[in-house]
């Protein structure tokens, strides 16, 4: 971090010119942040470097989990997209069999992004992805400034 300032009595970032974070992601993290999304339950997650994840899930429909031998298979490449992680789905399978353009395009909409950092007091950007057999390395930077707001003295009544 560069020229930080903080407002000591508020405990808020007035600014920072500049921040750089190294992030490691495990395979365990993605698969309870896809957990947590609707219609995916029981999700597994794989990473093959450099740069692709499978993720393994079943989906659960109006309440209900489909069988495990409906199990779907997701192969694809984490990139980076508007400052974000992203999972740019290359094939989806559902008990084995391929699923078409429309569900992969549902599936991506669903999932992503899997990474961003714009809601951190200090609003960041992913800048570049690793994968390796144990995790995803990311790195990011941000910057952040408060702008004063001048107020205008009052004016006396008349």
């Amino acid at each position: 971090m560069a020229d930080v300032v903080v407002d000591g009595k508020e405990k808020r970032l007035l600014s920072l010119r500049a921040a750089d974070a190294n992030v490691r992601v495990l395979p365990s993290d993605v698969a309870a942040f896809l957990d947590a999304k609707p219609g995916l339950e029981n999700v597994t997650v794989a990473l093959q470097p450099p740069y692709e994840m499978t993720v393994e899930a079943q989906f659960a429909v109006a309440g209900f989990t489909l069988p495990r031998f409906a199990r779907a298979k997701v192969r694809g490449r984490l990139v980076v997209s508007d400052g974000n992680l992203i999972m740019e789905i290359a094939d989806l399978r559902v008990a084995g069999y391929p699923i078409g353009t429309i569900p992969a395009i549902v599936l991506e909409k669903l999932i992503n992004p899997l990474v961003d950092l714009s809601a951190l007091p200090a609003p960041s950007q992913v800048t570049s992805v690793q994968v390796t057999p144990d995790a995803v390395l990311l790195t990011a930077s941000g910057r952040h400034t408060v702008t004063p707001i001048a107020i205008a003295p009052e004016r006396p009544a008349r």
